[in-house]
């Protein structure tokens, strides 16, 4: 290359990088390609819908409302009608308590009574309000756009002081109709604020006709309020029974209910039946920019992913000789094409092949003004149809340059070397391996990731000179000294606290066996981690993934200290950083409140405004200017080759990333070539959607490790990792490129060479069959590579090619080699004590307790301190294998299996527990104490306080755990990650049940999920759960009770076919209350006693469905208490004074016998009898059952013998954190 040529190489290398700088959030809009359309956007987008929810049509309406009330004669028979079974049920139920002199207690609570089904429902349409009035309930005539989208009804006001709303088609009581055939009711406002229901005259109705006919009517059970003068917040949800009516300005009602009634509770996946016409719409002419445009392609589907991210618009791509052309589709029933948006092809600078999701097919195109454009097709064949009529050159200043691809090798090359010779600095370079990596500033879940390149955020001053890395090192391993203000770049973020490692690693030890293990559960990059950076500069697409909220104020960035320290003490929290950290010029938005956002207040009373810099920082721009020098200094410089080894080469993948502790989830390097392994479409979607929401890394771009500035001994073509590069690209300056490939699936050519290649493999493996082992690697590894063909000769196939040796890099999978898996299993079988976790003397019970108290045996089984704190939920599941699930308020949600024996055929608990893996044929059953095996582990930053657990039918488990955070997790015991998590209360959630419900209110759920909290609330919430430990939690409760007036620390339900659920609730003061939860919706207080000053808590409660329904409640003041619900009322049967607070009771329904956990450390055995009394006064008591310290017992679970009457294995967990199992017998 000539000094000319190098000279205009670089100069147009530069130019290329400049496109990708991020650029601030604001300028989005004003300085999107396109016209008009972008520089005012509408308040309507799809950041207000559900997540993947599309918006079919809409159309200019006039909107009013109002309360739903009862006075409606007509509208009370139907709400008769539709609740005549729960209302029978519930005032044969209805509270009638009779004083009774043996329970002293008995007078405090109060009497609710239904004396006719009126009453019932004018009392539950007095609780469905009570939150502050709403002026969405009272619209009278308010002008705007309804649109109609996949999932729900919006209306968008042209009045920006009014809130656009939100109607889920879950949520809606009573369907749209047309005004003049839904009866009598019509919506009427007044001219005050008063809003009431009249009835509709013969008289009104003839002269009302023509505007009855272009007018919906609607009843909804909740809404959602959103933008209220147009001010970006959390979203507003009422619970209110409300009528909206719809007035059609400039068409019928046909189109509206004819499109609802096709999508109304459609499948998801036979949505794209009615997207489909409006896809197919063909283009307008008369959006051509100039009229001897010649097309060069015929419509394409499209989706355009932006302006900004999580945005998405449907449409289609026309391609001219001068232009390329977007037209979004206008709605399903519209006929006029709205306006498209249109750039021209000389302004392209640079373009890249991008994924949508986990698939090939979408490209991002890169002007000289503006900024890019990413659009997502049907397939890799039309985006490379498109990518193949880009141009190839442009002319800067009279030189021709090239227009060249981000992912392709050249690129590549080229960039590797300008950063060598040092004409690109390290920003710059490292944008452009994110860009040639697949990244995008579009795409949250492959957005550009960048380094934490400094530690020091204490100091009054910053020394940018400290540390000294040695010319000759190849890492930092081997430098003379590591700088205390610099982050070590040879190690990931979640290998710099060398004790958090530790526990990484014995995590993945106790992995082995269960197939793909890994380090780290989580990911350095995600869209939940970018956003936590980007709130201030995108609150709406945080308000969009966290269900119209945002995240905890504790948990938002509001300190760069406070993050970096996060980041090496939390377990679940190991996330790189992003290029505007290093950007003076966009990196101001991510820093400064500049929008006002009202964030929350934390815990420490700290209002969550501007970010907290450190102290040697004089302000945001001062901050983002040394934080860019930090990245450019020479200490940085020497390690960011190691870095780049751990992110883009040949550390992130395979034994390497073993070797460097760079092992991540298995889901976390997902490509393409692993969705099409997949047979359904189930496992395909949690698949990506799984890779989407955690992380998924880059691609690999090298296969040798990452040379120093000014370092040529490599040249980039051994640099490159072989098989990188998606797909060919035609630079062939003399072929026409409208008879090139185009018209051709790229996969299937590829399909049709790779055959002959590994046919040509599979000849030269013959012929290679003495070679060495480490010859037979290399060329295993290389069996999957894609090789570059010369697509002018596609019957050929190059030797030199075939003959190219790679690292062991895996592309996909768990990140470790098929040798390396191989190898570890046989490690494991070998030695089946390998990987379990070690155990002291002192750790395990020493003494294998055994008791004979009053014809009950004792056996202790195993014991040990598992926790760090108190142990608030544990569960025992006898099965295949015996697992003992824990939670604590240390943050830890733990599971530890007790050994099997492969000879056992009874799969019962006892039979396993007898027989342990250590036991010789010579030892005795009591002689040798059973080990727990540490076999699962997730740590939560926040307290967890309650456990459930629940199975898929298909041997899997998930762990439902509710903590301090507000947050509930499902948790897959044997997947080992999280499935789902939903934000439920405003407080702490206290208490958590699940109930496998047969049918639920939207036809798809399959259990019922109770939560109770510290802000007095309980909710009930939608769950679905299918094999593979697949969950689903509803973004919203499906009910909530609010009656409570103190905080509920305990709650319990059980579920009565055919009528509703009934929910228990204890809480401070001994107070107490029992709600009916109806199928239809309805609710009803069957039972409430008040708080009273000074009394002790109710901490626990059981239900029993045996013969009769009886409720168990244990206090704090040591009393338990049953009752019963008979056919005319809730009595009071009879109390037990345990002479110790009552932490937790567990039952077994068939005896019935009631375990109770007290706080001195002993487990009491109480005999009931079906109907609720106690048999015995004395119950049976074992003292110290979690060790000799005698720790007060918090939680414990039951598990009686299918095959042996009264004898039950037991787990009891303590408030030191031990765990015991033990078996309890009568003889």
């Amino acid at each position: 290359m000539t000094t000319t040529d190098r000279s205009t190489a670089a100069w147009n290398i530069r130019e290329v990088l400049q496109v990708l700088h991020p650029i601030r959030y604001a300028t989005f809009h004003e300085n999107s390609p396109g016209g008009d359309i972008q520089k005012k956007p509408q308040r309507f987008s799809t950041l207000l819908l559900e997540h993947g929810e599309q918006e079919l049509q809409d159309w200019a309406v006039m909107a009013s409302s109002r309360r739903y009330t009862s006075s409606s004669s007509s509208s009370r028979a139907k709400q008769r009608d539709a609740n005549d079974a729960s209302v029978s049920w519930s005032s044969r139920r209805s509270i009638q308590v009779r004083e009774e002199g043996d329970i002293e207690s008995y007078s405090q609570f109060k009497n609710v009574k239904s004396a006719s089904s009126s009453s019932l429902l004018r009392r539950d349409s007095m609780t469905v309000t009570t939150k502050e009035r709403d002026p969405s309930n009272k619209m009278k005539s308010i002008k705007g756009r309804l649109h109609l989208c996949s999932k729900s009804i919006v209306f968008e006001p042209e009045d920006i002081s009014r809130g656009i709303i939100r109607i889920p088609f879950e949520k809606v009581a009573i369907p749209p109709s047309s005004s003049n055939s839904s009866g009598s009711d019509m919506v009427v406002l007044d001219d005050a604020s008063s809003i009431h229901s009249n009835r509709i005259t013969s008289e009104n109705t003839s002269s009302n006709s023509s505007s009855s006919e272009r007018s919906i009517t609607l009843q909804t059970k909740r809404y959602t309020v959103m933008k209220k003068n147009n001010k970006i917040a959390p979203y507003e949800t009422y619970d209110k029974r409300t009528w909206f009516k719809f007035t059609f300005q400039h068409s019928s009602t046909k189109s509206f209910l004819q499109l609802f009634e096709q999508i109304y509770n459609l499948p998801v996946e036979q949505l794209q039946s009615v997207i489909k016409p409006m896809c197919d719409r063909p283009f307008d002419a008369s959006n051509f920019m100039h009229l001897n445009e010649a097309p060069m392609t015929v419509n394409l589907r499209a989706f355009v992913l932006g302006p900004f991210p999580l945005a998405k618009k449907a449409g289609c791509v026309v391609v001219t000789d001068k232009r390329l052309y977007f037209q979004p589709f206008n709605g399903v029933y519209s006929e006029m094409a709205s306006k498209a948006l249109s750039w021209c092809l000389t302004d392209v600078v640079s373009f890249a092949r991008r994924y949508h999701g986990l698939q090939d097919e979408a490209l991002e195109i890169f002007f000289k003004d503006g900024p890019s454009v990413l659009l997502a097709f049907e397939g890799c064949r039309n985006r490379e149809e498109v990518l193949r009529l880009l141009p190839i050159t442009r002319d800067v200043e009279g030189i021709s340059v090239p227009v060249v691809c981000h992912t392709d090798r050249s690129f590549l090359s080229l960039v590797v070397d300008a950063w060598r010779s040092g004409q690109i600095d390290n920003f710059d370079y490292l944008l452009a391996l994110n860009s040639a990596a697949g990244r995008s500033l579009f795409d949250l879940s492959r957005y550009p990731v960048f380094p934490w390149v400094l530690s020091d955020y204490k100091s009054a001053k910053l020394d940018l000179t400290q540390g000294t890395i040695a010319e000759n090192a190849v890492d930092a391993l081997s430098s003379t000294s590591i700088s205390k203000v610099f982050r070590d770049l040879t190690k990931p973020i979640g290998a710099l606290n060398q004790e958090r490692l530790e526990n990484f690693k014995a995590r993945w030890k106790n992995m082995q066996d269960m197939g793909d293990a890994f380090l780290y559960g989580t990911h350095y990059s995600a869209p939940g981690y970018c956003l936590y950076y980007l709130v201030r500069t995108m609150p709406e697409q945080m308000l969009c993934l966290q269900n119209g909220k945002y995240d905890a104020p504790d948990r938002l960035f509001h300190s760069i200290e406070q993050s970096f320290s996060s980041l090496l003490v939390n377990p679940a929290d190991i996330k790189e950083s992003i290029p505007q950290f290093y950007d003076p010029k966009s990196g101001i938005d991510i820093l400064l409140n500049l929008r006002g956002l009202q964030l929350g207040v934390t815990q420490t009373g700290i209002i969550i405004d501007d970010v907290k810099l450190p102290n040697w920082a004089k302000s945001p721009k001062d901050f983002l200017k040394k934080n860019r020098k930090a990245l450019e200094s020479d200490y940085c410089t020497k390690l960011l080759p190691s870095w780049i080894d751990l992110i883009f080469g040949v550390k992130a993948r395979g034994e390497m990333a073993f070797k460097y502790d760079n092992l991540f989830h298995p889901n976390a390097y997902l490509c393409p070539k692993d969705l099409d392994q997949m047979v359904t479409d189930t496992e395909k979607m949690q698949a990506e959607l799984h890779a989407t929401e955690f992380g998924i890394c880059p691609d690999v771009l090298f296969s040798d490790f990452h040379p120093r500035k000014n370092d040529f001994h490599l040249e980039c073509s051994a640099l490159i990792a072989p098989d990188y590069g998606r797909s060919y690209v035609h630079d062939d300056k003399n072929v026409d490129k409208r008879n090139s490939i185009s018209s051709v699936d790229a996969s299937e050519l590829l399909k049709s060479i790779q055959s002959k290649l590994h046919a040509a493999a599979r000849n030269k493996g013959v012929q290679q069959q003495e070679s060495s082992d480490h010859e037979k690697k290399d060329n295993k590894d290389n069996s999957n590579t894609i090789i570059e063909i010369d697509p002018k000769d596609f019957s050929t196939v190059n030797k030199k090619e075939l003959d190219t040796s790679t690292s062991s890099i895996m592309l996909s999978g768990s990140g470790l080699s098929t040798k390396r898996a191989d190898e570890k299993n046989r490690e494991n079988k070998d030695n089946p004590q390998l990987y379990s976790t070690t155990h002291s003397e002192s750790d395990e019970i020493t003494n294998h307790r055994q008791e004979r108290i009053d014809g009950w045996t004792f056996k202790a089984l195993a014991c040990k301190q598992i926790h760090a704190g108190e142990v608030s939920g544990c569960h025992l599941l006898s099965g295949e294998y015996a697992y003992i699930t824990t939670t604590s308020l240390d943050g830890g949600l733990m599971v530890h299996t007790l050994p099997t024996s492969e000879s056992t055929k009874r799969r019962t608990f006892s039979s396993m527990a007898l027989q342990g893996r250590y036991q010789t044929r010579n030892q005795s059953e009591s002689s040798m104490p059973l080990q727990f095996h540490k076999f699962r582990s997730h740590q939560s930053s926040d307290p967890l306080s309650c456990l459930a657990i629940i199975d898929d039918e298909n041997r899997g488990y998930i762990a439902f755990a509710g903590g301090h955070d507000d947050v509930i997790l499902a948790y897959g015991i044997k997947s080992a990650c999280g499935l789902a998590s939903v934000f439920s209360h405003r407080d702490a959630v206290s208490g958590l049940v699940l109930i496998e419900v047969p049918v639920v209110s939207n036809g798809q759920s399959t259990h019922i999920m109770v939560s109770s909290s510290w802000d007095a609330t309980v909710k009930l919430w939608n769950v679905a759960v299918s094999d593979g430990e697949t969950v689903r939690i509803g973004k919203e409760a499906i009910a909530e009770l609010y009656e409570a007036e103190t905080p509920i620390h305990c709650v319990d339900a059980l579920y009565i076919p055919e009528v509703g659920i009934l929910v228990a609730a204890g809480g401070a003061g001994s107070s107490l209350i029992v709600w009916l939860w109806n199928i239809d919706g309805g609710k009803t207080v069957l039972f409430q006693k008040d708080a009273r000053p000074g009394q002790e808590s109710c901490s626990c409660l059981k239900w029993c469905n045996n013969t009769d329904i009886i409720l168990f409640a244990g206090f704090q003041n040591g009393r338990i208490l049953s009752f019963t619900c008979k056919h005319d009322g809730m009595y009071p049967v009879a109390k037990l004074n345990l002479g110790s607070p009552i932490n937790c009771l567990d039952i077994v329904p068939s005896c019935p016998v009631v375990f109770a956990g007290c706080d001195d450390g002993s487990l009491r055995i109480i005999s009931s009898a079906t109907n609720g009394q106690f048999v015995d006064d004395q119950p049976q008591v074992w003292n110290s059952v979690n060790g000799q310290s005698s720790p007060g017992i918090t939680s414990l679970s039951v598990i009686s013998e299918e095959d042996q009457a009264e004898r039950y294995t037991i787990a009891t967990g303590a408030k030191d954190g031990s765990v015991a199992v033990f078996r309890i017998e009568k003889v």
